[in-house]
């Protein structure tokens, strides 16, 4: 058990290490399945600060945000709240969400 606790910590050191040095999970091997997840689980965790960052720093952001996850306006307020319910979208959703928030940011 202590073994696998350890095996997860390296992994992670590794997952944050390999994105600082600029790589992408888009490029990591599928071979090495749970260092794929770890830099997945640290990019995810990457993205949900940045869409909460422009979602307080832009309100028609925070707004198209909000009613694509239904939730209201009082999110913004809690962010153990709103990183819950960002942790419950995919990969994939999160990254659309961010690349969203580029281009609204980069619009105005």
């Amino acid at each position: 058990m202590e073994k696998n606790n350890d095996d997860d910590k390296k992994n992670m050191k590794y997952a944050i290490d390999y994105i600082d040095n600029g790589g992408k999970l888009e490029n990591f091997t599928h071979r090495h399945n749970k260092i794929r997840k770890s830099i997945e689980t640290v990019e995810k965790k990457r993205m949900m600060v940045h869409i909460r960052y422009d979602m307080i720093n832009s309100i028609d952001f925070s707004k198209e945000i909000q009613i694509k996850l239904n939730k209201t306006e009082n999110i913004l307020e809690e962010p153990a709240e709103l990183y819950k319910v960002l942790d419950k979208l995919s990969y994939d959703e999160l990254k659309n969400l961010k690349n969203m928030s580029l281009n609204n940011i980069s619009n105005a």
